[in-house]
């Protein structure tokens, strides 16, 4: 079953984002398979009464980016571990990185490193920028990774997104330790919502 986020407070989220959805789409399935569903051997019109048509289902932003390849799978997981020092702030610090926004619904607290100048400059285990979250206890909380480059560049088999009026540079985001329903790579996660 897919998870929209509606059941959760936003708490506490370290499970693997892309290894949660790849996991989340094979109960899916599994579930499928168990009421008669996902196949054309499947019984038409078997759905559980009240269960909408597919199409009348809302889009849960899950795409292919979700489910990454397992080459992929394993730089995540190993960029995962490097970044996991910094869920401490002060470790964040010490390694150079500076705040430099406050909390914004859907992009949480940068703290700022660098800016590559080219893809020759980038260093997956570097992140340009860490992306943090609000907690209830007025802690912050790591949501995410950022790469900033001033030229167009592909990481972790993604091409970054391009400048934006408010953002002079290609980024890349990669929402490794908060649940991004919109995607692993999308530049915004509205989990993110600054209250507290």
């Amino acid at each position: 079953m897919v998870d929209d986020g509606d059941d959760d407070d936003g708490g506490d989220d370290t499970g693997d984002n892309a290894a949660d959805a790849a996991g989340e789409a094979a109960s899916e399935e599994a579930n499928a398979a168990g009421r008669g569903e996902g196949s054309a051997e499947g019984s038409a019109g078997a759905r559980p009464e009240g269960r909408p048509e597919a199409s009348e289902r809302p889009d849960t932003g899950f795409t292919e980016e979700n489910h990454p390849e397992p080459e992929t799978r394993a730089e995540l997981a190993t960029l995962k571990e490097a970044t996991s020092v910094y869920n401490d702030v002060a470790a964040a610090e010490a390694a150079g990185y500076t705040k430099a926004t406050e909390c914004v619904p859907g992009g949480g607290v940068h703290y700022v490193k660098s800016v590559a100048l080219n893809q020759d400059e980038l260093v997956p285990g570097e992140p340009s920028a860490l992306i943090y979250r609000p907690t209830e206890n007025g802690e912050l909380k790591l949501a995410g990774i950022e790469y900033a480059s001033e030229t167009a560049a592909v990481l972790h088999g993604q091409a970054f997104n391009p400048p934006t009026e408010g953002v002079p540079y290609y980024t890349l985001h990669v929402w490794l330790w908060e649940k991004n329903l919109h995607g692993l790579y999308s530049p915004e996660n509205w989990r993110i919502t600054c209250e507290v």
